[in-house]
Order: structure tokens, then sequence, then C-alpha cells
């Protein structure tokens, strides 16, 4: 499988600006940076797979808005410290996922980072899927690209390149809003043995730079 291409190269150099704007010793605090940014081009390329398995236009849109998703996150823990500390801190003790304990302190990161995409001006779609990637199909604001990539980053927590434990998702549901089956995405979890290679390295990659 050809996981990258140069537009997905270059995306990630946009990623990389992005989250190069969160300098605070605070960033990501209490989470191996490595393991953020492998989980993030993990759940870029998963979310494009998918697409393409659906035959989605410009399928590179769908990687960037996969690299993009947890953005929030960094805002939380750069710009409000005792917050993302409260969070780490209810993670642990509970044994809940990050998503559940952002919400219980009122801060979930898909609200924060569709704030940030709409006030730097990022495409609509990027803000739209950024705030609805961890809502049910059913509900009202739910969107396509938003669901691929709640799909895409359940599947990277299943492999084992998520951050803690897994966020529930309603699979047999999603899938079936999707248009896909559990076969297909069975067959695609199966072909991931060389993803977290690869985005190791490119995790090595950034290290080097930033």
């Amino acid at each position: 499988i050809v996981y990258l291409g140069f537009s997905e190269v270059r995306n990630i150099a946009l990623g990389l600006s992005i989250f190069g704007l969160f300098k605070s010793k605070n960033a990501m605090k209490g989470i191996n940076q490595e393991v953020f940014w492998t989980h993030a081009i993990a759940t870029a390329t998963v979310t494009r797979m998918l697409a393409l398995e659906l035959d989605e236009e410009d399928t590179e849109v769908f990687f960037t808005a996969g690299l993009l998703h947890d953005i929030g996150r960094i805002a939380i823990s750069s710009c409000f410290p005792k917050e993302w500390a409260d969070i780490l801190r209810v993670t642990k003790e509970e044994g809940c996922p990050l998503l559940i304990a952002e919400r219980k302190v009122g801060l979930p990161h898909c609200l924060i980072g569709a704030w940030l995409a709409k006030n730097w001006g990022l495409p609509k779609i990027y803000e739209r899927t950024i705030a609805t990637h961890h809502l049910p199909v059913k509900h009202p604001k739910a969107t396509r690209m938003g669901a691929l990539v709640q799909l895409a980053d359940y599947i990277c927590h299943k492999i084992g390149m998520g951050l803690f434990s897994a966020p529930s998702i309603q699979r047999p549901v999603l899938i079936a809003y999707l248009g896909l089956t559990e076969g297909m995405v069975d067959e695609l979890e199966e072909q991931l043995g060389e993803l977290e290679g690869i985005a190791t390295t490119i995790t090595d990659v950034i290290g080097n730079v930033t």
C-alpha cells in the first residue's frame, strides 16, 4: 500500500506549522508528543484509506481532517494547563477516555478545535469535521467526514496507536451509515501492519525539525 503521497506530506507540513503555534512548555504535558503525533498521522492515513475505499473525491482533504482532529487538545494543554491537569487526573483515576474527562471538566477538544479552525480561517470543512468527529451519526449535526474520522480514530486506538483508552462508538451503526461493511473494515485493519512504523518514522523526522 502506498500510504503517503506528495499532497499528504505537504499537509503534514501544514499540520506541523499549525501545531507549532503552541510552543508552551505545557503543550500536551502528560502525553508523549511522539505518541500524539503518531496518533494524528495514523488517524489521517486511515481516514484517507477509508475515503479511498468509498471512492470519495479529493482524499487529501480527508487526510488533513484526520491530521487536525485533535488540535483542540494542544490548545487546551497550552492555554488551560490547570484544566488539562484535571482532565488527565480524571482519565487516570476513572480509567475513562480523554473525551469523557474533557466533558466532565467542561473543555471538550472538539469544540475548542473547531473554534480555532474558524478563527484561523481554515476551510469550513475542517471546522465542521473537528466539531463533529465524536458525535453519534444520528445526531442532527453529524457529518460524513466527521464520521469517517471517528471510525479512523477508533481503529487507531484498537490497533494500539491511540491516546489512553478508546472512545466508545456505535460501530455497526457507524459502519452502516458510511456505506461500509464489517468485512471491509476488518480487511482494512489487516492492512495496517506497516502503519505504526511509517507514522513513527514521520514523527521522528518531525521531532528533528521542531
